[in-house]
């Protein structure tokens, strides 16, 4: 038997003969049994809701951007992404353009508006980079949508428009901000994206990367 035990279990037993001195031991005692226990239930709380939100922002967010220093972006035709690709260490990667607008729909004489981001997505590398398009309700199939294009929608966007899928939705963003130009797109929603994360949820809308290049 360990010493510290030893003497800790010839105190308890001594103090068990001294009346008031022993309960108010066995009180202590107690007490720290409870605090400690309590303190370690908090810190495993704190650990596992750690995890989950360095979770939640890996699985949405690639470890690495790699982006352009001069406005408007990387060239979409350059072989950018095979080079990052083949660098050591890269597992995947996935090119996506991002585009700051706002969101309409008209119902009646209503009409809803929400400031979004657009971000067109490369459906068939995205996968490799992010757990994105497993958040989807429904279950992401693809982009295709017939007449106008597909659009996936953060969960807390879709309910402040509320919106279903299988209406269409208007994109306005300007095209030329020194002239003031607005330029207005169509599109039909597909789903929406539940992430857990509300920047995610709140902010971006989602479609594929060919027709963001457009």
């Amino acid at each position: 038997m360990r010493l510290s035990l030893w003497l800790a279990a010839k105190h308890l037993a001594t103090s068990r003969k001294g009346g008031f001195l022993g309960r108010v031991s066995l009180l202590a005692l107690l007490g720290v049994g409870i605090g400690v226990a309590t303190l370690l239930t908090v810190f495993a709380f704190v650990q596992g809701f750690q995890a989950e939100v360095l979770g939640l922002l890996t699985g949405m967010n690639p470890s690495v951007f790699v982006s352009s220093a001069e406005r408007g972006g990387l060239d979409p035709e350059a072989s950018l992404h095979d080079l990052v690709a083949g660098v050591d260490g890269v597992l995947a990667g996935s090119a996506f353009i991002q585009q700051k607008g706002v969101l309409s729909l008209r119902e009646g004489k209503s009409l809803e508006l929400a400031g979004v981001i657009l971000r067109g997505l490369d459906p068939r590398r995205e996968p490799g980079v992010t757990r994105l398009l497993e958040h989807c309700d429904p279950p992401f199939t693809g982009f295709a949508s017939p007449g106008v294009p597909g659009l996936l929608l953060g969960s807390r966007l879709a309910e402040e428009l509320g919106v279903l899928p299988g209406e269409t939705l208007v994109f306005t963003t300007l095209l030329d901000e020194a002239e003031g130009q607005a330029v207005h797109h169509e599109f039909r929603v597909l789903g929406m994206v539940k992430t857990g994360l509300h920047d995610f949820d709140r902010r971006l809308a989602y479609l594929d990367l060919s027709e963001a290049r457009r």
